[in-house]
């Protein structure tokens, strides 16, 4: 009770005033356990809440790696983008050898992209939890292009795929990830 006290008498000009002159005119004065039960659970939904996707950003991404011509065996650049992405977010991200691999099966597979992990250390107990998307598109996938229509459905402009099939995956990934550092949530 004394914590949210003082959390009352920092947040509430009115209830600070009704302590000062001896009122009972604020909410916290008259109903302090209602208040104090609003107030808990707003920190704890803060804490632990839903996060605050922002769509516009998320819009943005999408079409952003939609753009990227990534059939299977060509997913180089791709690759390179959501590793970057992933170590600006402060991830572990390693790179399997599988690249390698193809290339001495087939060096015309230059273009190829080895497996990406990247780890994000949690700070809450529990086992890990995977998420997975793969970085490749089906044809016809070179030159696609993503439109935004008027009622909010991204297609492609209808000469290729649009290639959503993962972007999807990859940028609700990219997202949660962004939230959780931004809001600094407990994971």
């Amino acid at each position: 009770k004394e914590e949210m006290q003082e959390h009352a008498k920092k947040y509430s000009q009115a209830y600070a005033y009704d302590l000062q002159r001896g009122y009972k005119n604020s909410p916290w004065s008259t109903n302090f356990d209602a208040m104090a039960t609003k107030t808990v659970l707003k920190l704890l939904i803060g804490k632990y809440g839903i996060m605050s996707v922002d769509t516009q950003r998320l819009v943005h991404e999408f079409v952003r790696l939609t753009s990227f011509d990534a059939p299977s065996f060509q997913e180089r650049e791709i690759s390179a983008y959501v590793k970057e992405k992933l170590q600006s977010l402060g991830l572990q991200v390693e790179e399997d050898n599988a690249r390698q691999k193809l290339l001495e099966e087939d060096p015309s597979r230059e273009k190829t992209a080895s497996n990406l992990y990247a780890y994000l250390k949690g700070d809450l107990p529990g086992a890990p939890i995977l998420f997975s998307a793969h970085l490749d598109t089906v044809s016809p996938g070179m030159g696609k292009k993503a439109i935004l229509q008027e009622d909010g459905r991204i297609t492609s402009d209808g000469t290729t795929v649009l290639g959503a099939d993962d972007v999807s995956g990859l940028v609700s990934i990219l997202e949660a990830l962004t939230v959780i550092r931004e809001e600094g949530l407990s994971h």
